[in-house]
């Protein structure tokens, strides 16, 4: 009569949890919302861009060179920057050329002055200025 109390066993131990199945549930505590981390919303001006990987090769070439021989003293427009045709890139240190520019208007105010007074050329043969004639009157 083994098998008949397994039996029985099995049944009384299945409707002991069936019984305590069928209690309801504790009332569940309402569920909290989840955390989420808040900002403050900033209002100023973004200027858009966008990132690429590449190279840039110009549209033109221009070759500069030097029509005259000095030291750079200013650099006008910074490299890479667009500019107009005309615009003056570089300044020259002056000094250079205006020592040459008083040294020929010294030597054309000599020239000048040469061309007023006669020269030893224009001397006479006692190495004497040329006189005027006195008019003849007869």
């Amino acid at each position: 009569m083994k098998v008949n109390h397994v039996v029985r066993s099995t049944a009384a131990l299945s409707a002991a949890l069936a019984i305590a199945g069928c209690e309801p549930p504790p009332p569940a505590a309402p569920a909290q919302p989840p955390g989420v981390p808040v900002a403050e919303v900033l209002v100023r001006p973004v200027t858009p861009f966008v990132e690429f990987t590449g190279a840039l090769a110009a549209v033109k070439r221009v070759e500069l060179r030097p029509r005259v021989a000095g030291y750079i003293e200013d650099v006008s427009v910074p490299e890479g920057r667009f500019v107009e045709k005309g615009q003056v890139l570089f300044r020259i240190d002056p000094r250079v050329f205006q020592a040459a520019l008083s040294g020929a208007a010294a030597r054309l105010r000599e020239a000048e002055a040469g061309r007023r007074w006669p020269g030893p050329s224009m001397r006479g043969p006692n190495n004497c200025s040329p006189r005027r004639s006195s008019p003849v009157t007869a």
